[in-house]
């Protein structure tokens, strides 16, 4: 399945996540919003259309709607994190 995920967009979608994580778990959630946002868009634009891309952006918009609870949006962030392929 990693066929069809170019491994720049990988690269920068598992970046995109990890740095949301880690500030998200910090409680800088400005920047994980932020975050969130831009690796949104970077799926819309660069992942064909299908399940992961979906998926991939409803993540997104769930962890940032539950920001308030650190905890709950790290563990989409996380699922999210699980559905990049590793190299």
């Amino acid at each position: 399945m990693a066929d069809d995920m170019p491994a720049d967009v990988r690269a920068s979608l598992s970046q995109l996540l990890s740095n949301a994580r880690q500030s998200v778990r910090a409680g800088d959630t400005d920047t994980a919003a932020s975050l969130l946002d831009t690796a949104s868009t970077v799926a819309e634009h660069k992942l064909p259309d299908g399940d992961r891309r979906d998926r991939l952006r409803f993540g997104c918009s769930a962890a940032r709607e539950t920001l308030s609870d650190r905890e709950l949006a790290a563990a989409y962030i996380e699922a999210m994190e699980r559905r990049i392929p590793e190299v």
